[in-house]
């Protein structure tokens, strides 16, 4: 038997969930983070003393360097998560200009090789004059300046600010953009001229260069900003790139193949610039891509070939449109106002709908009073308000079209676990807050206070019943809440979470008096109470249960069987007290990988579970029903078990501090069509069941390799192992074999042996030794049980040497949606996501950008 140290834990940062990034690998027991102890070596000693801490450690960093040393504290992270966060901060800009009134078209242009990007906007343009404080022109000063713009509420020696409500609040956003971005190109339309300017990584390239605009008067009168950039792979690394080192100054070769893996998610675009639509009413956002992989930009005008592809979004129903869109997301219906999405509502039982949307807005002070002449753009103690909500169901029936195109309606038999939650979307200046804050907290506050004052005042629920709970209220609801004041208060860079208390006071005001309204004119407000107390009920039930299930488990009985550790699981023996955080769970997909990673794996942290086959797709199932799902079902009730996950229904049954028996939980399963879908399989299961785990960055996905490749033999020989034919292909190209494409069809292997070396041998005796073509093996793996334990160990399973993806969630509305898209009862969804996303993404792992 062979020896090897344990190791364990990857401490790493997070990443979006299922859009995956890889992570370095730790050792357990080692002594890195223990204090520093006396040494018995005098050298030791002496080497220790040395060591000066003086003036000249002091690193003072100038401009935009501190951008580019620690590019995580202003974009988040430098994975596809970060480098989406430079759109946004472009975007914004533009969006500002928007929500201003000083612009009302967006264009977004992308290459299909998704490398360069264009945002163009048809507002004021950036200023062009030399700036009086910096000696340069405007242009240069936004871009090269940190805190540098017209958003701070005041201009130089008392001039007027550019912006009175604006998404930018530090000056920092294009700013940092540049500093991250390989090339910038900007062109600013204004005055009648046309001004440009190039940067690299930073730095202008150029000075201003400035051109008269061509063309009719209209033409000439143009205004607007374009900002083209590309993001830089020395800082940022996503799809093969992750896995390794960013690439250095010199490493040129690296650093175009690093480029060739940065690509922007279309969906995410597209979901941000929808949103922008339906904020602005009345303005138009449009994406725009390219067939072809050049950097030729996409303007207003102009390019109109047929490899110019192109949607358009446009509301003018604002935020009551938003919130109906939501909901046909949700409950899988066809967009809002389309002939098939009409049918399916006249069908009775299909709608989700309670009622129709109750708009509110207004304006108020900062304490929460109405004042309708007040205006947040000008006025630093106003907060203007805008929203929409409605309360859904689910629906009885499900109506679905053949493919005749007629519609075809059956009963429910189930629908998705989230079915019942609440989903409010918050937004503050234009800028989604997915963590919510202030605007959100006092949606949920105004709502629950107002159903239990009208229930009361109209005898739905007695004086002597206590008030019902919000979560009871809010189930099924629906609402988005858009807030536009000055000075807003964001949670860092990325600005997650708004903090102005008058926001939530003026909100709380907004909706208190059109839900009152709404409440008092239509008969919706019995509808929403008796569905509380539907769910009052359900989870008293779910309480009383839970209660038996502790006195049975107290007595021995059977129903605490889910604490029990399943017979299949062969779990790590903790030899050198090992701790929770620190402890592997490989579930792996079939029994025959599952003995190969029993026998490879290291017995002092990493636990095996097996599982058989394909398990229960639970994203079709009531919330209700996962209890009993996972009880019955042996897969699921192992799984569990083996984790610690306790009951859904019995919320004191889970704790990660206590309860929780692995830090890592490693889905391993085959690298083909079957092998993902058990995954999403188990990655649904994990989310509808204990999200948490997610939230605590305990779910990963390991990558085992598709190709073997030895060169050589005996103890010479040279062994490496390639994740995808790219990197294979350049492996063998370093090493001057055939091309793959000659030897590899299908799942057959390949191999030069002896035999074709003693042929050659008459044609080769004059060539020198140095440029024969070495004897290689290459094989390409149909699964995990093909692997042997040494394998398995050293490319899936060794902290060291393994790749494996931590899955977390950075949005948990398109989270949601992807999920119920992808695993849902809805198959034409499903169909129409299929056709529109296949064909633009590289592997099933990029799927997850959709969240």
């Amino acid at each position: 038997m062979r020896m090897r140290s344990r190791s364990h834990l990857m401490r790493s940062s997070k990443v979006r969930f299922l859009t995956f990034a890889a992570h370095g690998n730790g050792a357990p027991g080692n002594n890195n983070d223990a204090p520093l102890a006396s040494s018995s070596s005098s050298s030791s000693a002496k080497a220790l003393a040395s060591q000066e801490y003086g003036a000249s450690q002091i690193q003072v960093l100038e401009g935009l360097e501190a951008v580019r040393k620690r590019p995580g504290m202003y974009v988040g992270s430098t994975d596809a998560k970060g480098m989406h966060h430079l759109f946004s901060e472009v975007l914004d800009n533009a969006a500002d200009e928007v929500q201003a009134r000083h612009a009302s078209h967006v264009v977004v242009a992308l290459s299909k090789s998704r490398q360069w990007i264009s945002v163009v906007d048809d507002g004021r343009g950036i200023p062009h004059e030399i700036h009086p404080v910096t000696g340069v022109s405007a242009i240069e000063t936004v871009l090269t300046k940190l805190h540098a713009g017209g958003k701070f509420g005041g201009g130089h020696e008392g001039a007027s600010a550019g912006y009175g409500v604006a998404g930018g609040l530090h000056g920092v956003g294009v700013s940092v953009v540049n500093a991250l971005a390989s090339n910038v190109e900007v062109t600013v339309w204004r005055a009648g001229g046309k001004h440009t300017q190039s940067y690299e990584r930073g730095t202008p390239t150029s000075e201003v260069t400035t051109v008269p605009i061509e063309g009719s008067k209209k033409d000439k009168a143009r205004t607007g900003t374009r900002v083209r950039f590309l993001p830089d792979p020395l800082i940022f690394k996503q799809g093969n790139a992750a896995a390794e080192e960013a690439p250095g100054e010199d490493d040129g070769e690296d650093v175009d193949d690093a480029q060739r893996h940065l690509r922007f998610n279309p969906s995410i675009l597209r979901t941000r610039l929808r949103e922008l639509a339906f904020l602005h009413a009345g303005s138009r956002y449009t994406l725009r891509t390219k067939d072809d992989a050049g950097a030729v930009p996409v303007e207003f005008r102009g390019d109109t070939k047929a490899n110019v592809e192109e949607e358009s979004f446009y509301y003018d129903g604002g935020l009551t449109s938003y919130v109906q869109h939501l909901v046909h997301e949700r409950y899988n219906l066809p967009p809002p106002g389309t002939p098939e999405a009409d049918a399916m509502l006249a069908i009775e039982g299909a709608s989700p709908f309670v009622h129709s949307p109750i708009r509110f807005s207004g304006t108020f002070d900062i304490d929460g009073n109405a004042n309708p002449d007040g205006d947040a753009n000008k006025a630093k103690n106003m907060v203007r308000v805008d929203g929409a909500l409605i309360w859904t169901r689910i629906p009885t029936v499900q109506v679905s079209i053949d493919d005749k195109g007629e519609l075809k309606a059956t009963p429910a038999a189930s629908t998705s676990a989230s079915a019942g939650k609440d989903r409010i979307t918050g937004y503050a200046n234009s800028v989604r807050t997915p963590e919510g804050g202030a605007h959100v907290d006092a949606v949920r506050r105004s709502v629950q206070r107002v159903v239990n004052t009208l229930a009361r005042r109209y005898n739905l629920i007695s004086s002597d019943d206590p008030p019902l709970k919000g979560d009871h209220i809010r189930e099924g609801l629906m609402a988005v809440v858009t807030v536009q004041l000055q000075d807003a208060v964001f949670e860092g860079q990325t600005k997650g979470k708004l903090g102005n208390g008058s926001a939530g006071r003026a909100v709380d005001a907004a909706v208190s008096a059109a839900l009152t309204q709404a409440c008092e004119t239509t008969t919706m407000l019995p509808s929403i109470v008796n569905a509380a107390r539907v769910s009052a009920a359900a989870d008293e039930a779910a309480r009383r249960a839970r209660e038996r299930e502790r006195m049975n488990r107290a007595s021995g009985g059977t129903m605490g069987a889910l604490s029990a550790l399943p017979g299949k699981l062969s779990d790590c023996n903790g030899k050198g007290g090992v701790p929770m955080e620190d402890r592997e769970l490989f579930v792996v997909e079939g029994d025959s990988a599952g003995g190969s990673a029993k026998q490879g794996r290291d017995r002092s942290f990493q636990a095996v579970l097996p599982l058989r086959g394909k398990i229960l797709n639970v994203e079709r199932l009531l919330a209700d029903a996962l209890d009993s799902a996972s009880h019955k079902n042996e897969e699921l009730k192992s799984l569990v078990q083996a984790i610690g996950l306790g009951r859904t229904s019995d919320v004191a049954s889970f704790d990660p501090e206590t309860t929780l028996r692995y830090g890592k939980i490693v889905i391993l399963t085959d690298a083909d069509a079957d092998g993902a879908h058990i995954r999403a399989l188990l990655l649904t299961f994990l989310w509808r069941y204990r999200p948490e785990l997610f939230q605590l960055g305990a779910v990963y996905v390991g990558v085992p390799p598709l190709f073997k490749l030895t060169v050589g033999g005996g103890k010479k020989a040279s062994i490496s192992y390639h994740h995808d034919r790219e990197g294979l292909e350049k492996a063998m190209k370093k090493k001057g074999l055939a091309d793959i494409s000659d030897i590899v069809v299908g799942d057959v292997s390949a191999e030069r042996g002896e035999e074709e070396e003693e042929e050659e041998e008459e044609e080769e005796k004059n060539t020198s030794k140095a440029r024969r073509t070495p004897r290689y093996t290459l094989q390409r793996y149909k699964g995990l049980g093909e692997m042997q334990a040494e394998q398995l160990w050293e490319t899936t399973m060794d902290p060291k040497r393994r790749t494996i993806k931590r899955v977390t969630v950075s949005d948990m509305e398109v989270a949601e949606k992807m999920l119920v898209d992808l695993m849902g009862s809805g198959v034409a969804r499903r169909r129409e996501m299929i056709e529109e996303e296949g064909a633009r993404r590289r592997s099933l792992d990029d799927t997850a950008g959709m969240v």
